[in-house]
C-alpha cells in the first residue's frame, strides 16, 4: 500500500473572550474566518470564553464545574499557577478522572457562533460556554486514516 504524500495542515485554536467583548477583535476574527474559508488545509477551532472552558468539561460534575474548581481539582491554587505549569496537561486530567469524551459529549449539541460553513451569528456570542473542539479528534482520525 502506497502512502499519501505529506501535506501540511494548519490548526488554529482560538479563545473568543476578546472577540466577545471587543468589536475590533471580532472584526479581526471575521477576516481570519474569511481567509480560512478559502483553504482546505486550515482548520479553526473556537472556544468561548477560553481554552480552560473546554478542558474543565472533561469532568462530568457540572454542579461544581467552574474554573476555580477545575484548577483545584488539578492541584493549582489559581489560573496563574495553572497557566505557568501545564506540562503534560492531558495526563493530569486523565489522572484525576477526566476524559475527552465528556467534553465532546457536552459540547456537541451546543452551537458555536461560527458554524461549519464559517458563517457568524454574532448574537450567539452572548450565549453559554461553547466550543467546537469536539471536532478535533475526528479531524485527527480523518488525517490518520482511522
Amino acid at each position: 500500500m502506497e502512502k499519501a504524500p505529506y501535506i501540511d495542515k494548519l490548526i488554529i485554536v482560538m479563545d473568543l473572550d476578546r472577540a466577545k467583548s471587543d468589536i475590533s477583535e471580532l472584526k479581526i476574527l471575521e477576516k481570519l474566518i474569511k481567509h480560512i474559508k478559502k483553504s482546505k488545509d486550515i482548520h479553526l477551532f473556537l472556544t468561548l470564553d477560553d481554552f480552560e472552558d473546554w478542558l474543565r468539561f472533561h469532568f462530568v460534575d457540572n454542579s461544581k464545574n467552574n474554573k476555580t474548581n477545575f484548577y483545584k481539582k488539578l492541584g493549582y491554587s489559581d489560573s496563574k499557577n495553572f497557566k505557568s505549569s501545564t506540562n503534560d496537561l492531558y495526563s493530569q486530567i486523565l489522572n484525576k478522572g477526566g476524559c475527552i469524551e465528556n467534553a465532546e459529549k457536552y459540547f456537541c449539541n451546543i452551537a458555536v457562533f461560527c458554524n461549519d460553513q464559517c458563517e457568524i451569528d454574532k448574537n450567539s456570542l452572548n450565549n453559554l460556554t461553547q466550543s467546537n473542539l469536539y471536532y478535533f479528534r475526528k479531524l485527527l482520525e480523518q488525517y490518520n486514516g482511522i
